[in-house]
């Protein structure tokens, strides 16, 4: 391989890594569109639904069943299909449920923590209820 093609084959490689970088840093920056004091859920991994950071379901105090639900812009239901949430409260500890109404098993986020994934703590499309500590 001439001097040529590996320095172009090089500056491909570094080309696509950045544009893997950039492409990754807007959907991480998605946790700054959940309202402050609230916790919110997104469709997909990554803080995003349908590519759109804006596009959550924000609570304050509590949502017992999100089947009532569709994320903000979108049509797209909110009941079992989150896969990514964060907790952007000011005082307390949110917990989601399985089902309606603070049913079947539960995770819990402390205030200013989330999941970027679902997916790897075996919770992903399966949140359909929400609530803070004290409600």
């Amino acid at each position: 391989m001439s001097m040529k093609s590996r320095l172009i084959q090089g500056l491909v490689v570094a080309g696509v890594a950045a544009s893997a970088v950039f492409m990754a840093a807007p959907a991480q920056a998605a946790t700054s569109n959940c309202p402050s004091g609230a916790a919110c859920i997104w469709g997909d991994s990554g803080y995003v639904t349908a590519n759109q950071g804006a596009a959550y379901v924000a609570f304050q105090k509590y949502i017992p069943n999100y089947s009532l639900w569709t994320y903000n812009t979108t049509t797209y239901g909110a009941n079992d299909s989150a896969s990514s949430v964060y907790n952007n409260g000011n005082l307390s500890t949110v917990t989601f449920y399985r089902d309606a109404n603070k049913g079947g098993w539960s995770v819990s986020w402390a205030k200013k923590t989330g999941d970027s994934n679902l997916s790897t703590n075996g919770v992903n499309d399966e949140i359909s209820s929400g609530y803070f500590a004290g409600f």
